[in-house]
């Protein structure tokens, strides 16, 4: 077994608001050997996988080697997994059943980054234990990618996250700094006031 000076911690979706911070905080700890994982988006030292390929996703595995995987990459937007729920779950549901596969078989750890969209959202908040009841196809497919985790052995651990909020790229990356790019280009916008939601610092998280 290797030291823990030695671990290494591969990060899908390094490219995402979450990803970017997770690989910040591993890369300023020397204990640890970082690689992160992009597709539709590159950066700088990050290498470019297929993760609905799981040839391309188990050569990464054969490559780097890794102690720990992270899986922050899925599509997350609701409203882009209504009506295209079959090709979305190639990567929410497929790529995390390969992941979840390999960990197992190499006996690596995995930390599967879900959502409080497993829930309805009539009894928030919501315990570790409490019936998941997703109301949309986004719910339903990180539901699901839960289910391929957790059915993979216990070295697992499944993270629910709910709204983040951090340091971003574009307004439209978080929810929360969605409305204020709304406000701007429509100053007389039309907003509802029934959600309660819970908005979950990034730099934490990664921490």
């Amino acid at each position: 077994r290797k030291s823990l000076a030695m671990s290494k911690v591969l990060v899908t979706g390094a490219t995402g608001l979450l990803g970017r911070q997770v690989i910040a905080a591993f890369s300023r700890d020397p204990a640890w050997v970082v690689r992160g994982l992009c597709f539709s988006r590159s950066g700088s030292g990050l290498v470019q996988c297929d993760l609905t390929q799981p040839a391309a996703v188990e050569a990464q595995f054969k490559e780097f080697e890794p102690d720990i995987v992270i899986h922050c990459a899925a599509e997350r937007r609701p409203d882009r997994v209504e009506g295209n729920a079959t090709e979305v779950a190639k990567l929410n549901v497929g790529a995390t059943a390969t992941l979840a596969e390999l960990c197992s078989a190499r006996g690596a750890f995995l930390i599967y980054m879900s959502t409080n969209y497993v829930f309805d959202g009539k009894a928030a908040p919501y315990a570790e234990d409490a019936q998941p009841c997703p109301v949309n196809a986004y719910g339903k497919s990180k539901l699901d990618g839960e289910e391929v985790v957790i059915k993979a052995g216990p070295k697992t651990a499944v993270l629910r996250v709910p709204l983040l909020f951090g340091p971003t790229d574009s307004l439209e990356e978080s929810s929360a700094t969605m409305v204020l790019q709304q406000i701007i280009s429509k100053p007389y916008s039309v907003l509802d006031d029934w959600q309660q939601r819970y908005p979950t610092s990034k730099q934490d998280i990664a921490r």
